[in-house]
């Protein structure tokens, strides 16, 4: 599509359910068609932009919502595409068993790191959000924790966590 000078690339949606600091949240991120979502998620913008949204506590859905980055706390995406592993990691990174905790729950699963760099230095030196594969959400406390397991890709904000353990907590 062209708007003036401008050439606005193919997009495509990818739908996704995600974590805000306001509750879930169900919608289609809209990103470029040749981008994967955490490429995307990485970009310096303030907002992402999502259709066919779902808000919290809210009956109806919202066609278009501009979602502030740093509201987001994880993202599962849908979509089988995204959840394909990385094909570059090759042997250049190694898989660490991690944790994430968050003010409402701690995310477990396996995070790649390059080969030679601890998970503390990654961290240091990584962009907002990164991805966790294999992962399973445990939230709530004491004798009231919920477990939900099988998640095969989340996108961490890593503005969001409270803290990394590895390996993870059990």
């Amino acid at each position: 599509m062209t708007r003036g000078n401008f050439y606005a690339p193919p997009q495509r949606d990818v739908a996704a359910t995600i974590y805000t600091t306001a509750g879930w949240m169900r919608g289609n991120f809209v990103i470029p068609s040749s981008r994967r979502l955490i490429e995307f998620t990485n970009q310096p913008d303030d907002f992402f932009k999502l259709r066919d949204v779902q808000l919290p506590s809210v009956p109806g859905r919202a066609t278009f919502f501009a979602l502030q980055r740093d509201s987001v706390i994880f993202i599962v995406p849908n979509s089988q595409a995204e959840v394909s592993r990385i094909t570059t990691l090759g042997q250049d990174r190694v898989e660490r068993d991690v944790s994430c905790a968050f003010e409402t729950g701690l995310i477990s699963g396996i995070l790649y790191v390059p080969t030679g760099l601890r998970v503390s230095d990654y961290l240091v030196q990584r962009k907002r959000f990164f991805e966790i594969y294999e992962c399973e959400y445990l939230v709530g406390e004491g004798e009231q924790l919920d477990r939900v397991r099988n998640i095969p890709i989340m996108l961490v904000n890593s503005n969001r966590i409270i803290g990394v353990s590895e390996p993870r907590v059990r």
